[in-house]
């Protein structure tokens, strides 16, 4: 037997000199009450990937440090155990014992999960469970086990949930979301009125601002936006300083206002590839950093390695969220609310964690009665990550019709925004997208068609983007902005045409077409991508792209000499000019229309 503090090891070396293993398949881990262990009746198991089926595995020697140790099974299962001590019981050898017992397992690819056999002294006695946490009491106090039960009395550590503790119960009353529902902040007008406040203070903040310094792309982005919403779309681009619009740090974000289409496509496809890279990545190291990336369901749904973020989503869902970061937690509901719209299938699969990132932002708040304060590692979270998390909650509360929850995002969001005027205008244009996220005039992915997989989708600021397929193959996309507001499309996921009608007009594709002033396109064939200026002259513009395969006219030979001057002549060579492009009025460079 080995000792540590409480800790109680207890192994039997084989009998037999010269035997394969120096052990035998025997072992006893006792922590006050909780108590693992394996005979030959009872042997650790592992199941491999793709089985159900359990395999006994075999112990075969061990190794010891200070506060923990490691036994070795055959398979190449590596299975450690030991304290969690203090500092100041470090320092203080009289110090009480609060020390914590902890164990996981280290699995080679192809094993799935370890099962290892436990058992509760006679003394102790389950008092509940919340979730994957079992309430135990004691002779003299209460203990609680982090780790998924199983019916047959066997605790499971799989590569997901590797890790069970076991510590002493904390009694202290914890903070529930059902207890701040009929507080004052509670208040969806007072909601209101904070979002109110933010829009208003970051159009003051803009027309303040003298430094151009202080300006970026994102708070170009939500003043255009903010301003949009109150009918100031035209105006509000024209006050953007022309080096901000010209700016090579600008990126695909600020398309639909600045133009720019065939640079800015660049932008956004070297961004897919990069997150595509991302998403094989997280999908391999079962991390969920990803989750914290502004957008990611839209990347998620249009990326080609599906099986990669099936394994992303079944990862989030199956992992111990008590362990993950606050802006983790936040971003997997705000990703499970994005996919419920883009891809209900991909978000059944993330649904199983999300009633545990609620719990894990329960445990980083506090309410002292007249606010609610959001902490990690003993430290205030940032306002912007307040507001998403806020939000987070109000809008998962909103789409699962749970009333509580919605009320937590409002007294979130509340406590920290409510009454504050003292956020500068880098911080109010950060806010700006979390909390007006229904504002379509601000830049944003939009699904315009999903077919055999197959996706067309836009990075758009147009209030509606509609589909639809004619019976002779056309294609007509109809889409919804204000009347002589011009903005700019980048459409994925178009076939190649034979021609594109706007307002019924042909047009030609020309590298100059944002310069003039009217509509136009140029089409990317290799990656099937529509570029689109589109200037309203009416609330619908339509585009309809024709996929009629015209037969080949051959011309007879003309006869040496012989110019066909007829009336007939003349006038099919005059219908060939006709528009085809933008009239001349149309095509004329207007450099007070460029946008």
């Amino acid at each position: 037997m080995e000792k540590i503090r409480n800790l109680h090891i207890t192994l039997e070396k084989s009998d037999e000199s010269g035997a394969e293993f120096p052990l035998k398949n025997r072992m006893q881990i006792s922590y006050n009450g909780l108590n693992l262990f394996i005979d030959d009746q009872n042997p650790a198991t592992i199941t491999k990937a793709g089985t159900n089926q359990k395999t006994p595995v075999r112990l075969k020697y061990w190794e010891k440090d200070d506060d923990s140790f490691t036994l070795y099974f055959t398979d190449d299962v590596k299975f450690s155990a030991g304290l969690n001590i203090s500092d100041n019981e470090e320092a203080n050898a009289n110090a009480s014992d609060t020390s914590s017992f902890y164990a996981f397992a280290e699995l080679p690819e192809n094993i799935s999960t370890l099962y290892i056999p436990f058992k509760f002294n006679s003394y102790m006695k389950i008092e509940g469970s919340e979730g994957t946490k079992t309430i135990l009491s004691g002779k003299k106090m209460m203990w609680e086990l982090n780790t998924p039960l199983t019916n047959e009395k066997l605790i499971g550590f799989s590569k997901n949930n590797s890790r069970i503790s076991y510590a002493i119960h904390n009694n202290v009353k914890k903070f529930s979301f059902d207890s701040i529902t009929e507080v004052a902040l509670a208040s969806q007008e007072l909601y209101h009125d904070s979002r109110s406040a933010i829009k208003s203070n970051l159009i003051s903040a803009f027309k303040a601002n003298t430094q151009e310094a202080n300006l970026s792309e994102q708070v170009a982005i939500s003043y255009v936006a903010a301003q949009a919403e109150i009918g100031n779309y035209t105006s509000a681009i024209e006050e953007i300083p022309v080096s901000l619009k010209k700016s090579k740090t600008r990126t695909y974000l600020s398309t639909p206002y600045f133009n720019s289409l065939v640079d800015m496509y660049k932008i956004l496809e070297t961004y897919i590839a990069s997150t595509e890279v991302q998403i094989s990545k997280a999908a391999a190291t079962n991390s969920l950093d990803l989750f914290t990336v502004r957008n990611i369901a839209c990347f998620l749904c249009i990326s080609s390695n599906k099986a990669a973020v099936v394994q992303i989503l079944q990862n989030a869902a199956a992992a111990d969220i008590s362990h993950a970061s606050l802006a983790q937690a936040t971003g997997i509901i705000q990703t499970y609310i994005d996919l419920y719209k883009l891809l209900p299938e991909y978000a059944a699969l993330l649904l199983p964690a999300v009633e545990n990132c609620v719990s894990r932002i329960a445990d980083a708040c506090n309410y002292d009665g007249n606010a609610l304060t959001i902490s990690e590692n003993d430290t205030f979270v940032s306002v912007i990550q307040a507001a998403e998390t806020g939000m987070a909650m109000l809008r998962y509360g909103q789409l699962s019709q749970n009333p509580v929850y919605e009320k937590s995002g409002y007294v979130i969001v509340n406590s920290y925004l409510n009454g504050t005027n003292s956020f500068d205008l880098r911080t109010l244009a950060n806010l700006y997208p979390i909390l007006f996220y229904d504002n379509s005039y601000y830049p944003h992915f939009a699904k315009i068609d999903l077919t055999d997989g197959n996706w067309t989708w836009a990075w758009t600021c147009a209030q509606d983007i509609r589909y639809k397929k004619d019976t002779d193959g056309s294609i007509t996309l109809s889409i919804d902005f204000p009347t002589t507001y011009t903005h700019y499309l980048i459409i994925k996921g178009i076939p190649r045409f034979t021609s594109i009608y706007i307002y019924d007009i042909s047009f030609r594709t020309d590298p100059r077409f944002e310069n003039y002033n009217s509509s136009g396109y140029v089409y990317q064939p290799e990656s099937k991508t529509l570029l689109l200026k589109s200037r309203h002259k009416q609330a619908t513009e339509d585009i309809r792209l024709d996929y009629t395969v015209r037969p080949v006219v051959v011309e007879p030979e003309p006869r040496p000499g012989v110019i066909d001057i007829s009336p007939e002549a003349a006038s099919e060579s005059d219908s060939e000019n006709e528009e085809a492009e933008p009239s001349d009025e149309d095509s004329a460079i207007n450099e007070d229309h460029l946008r």
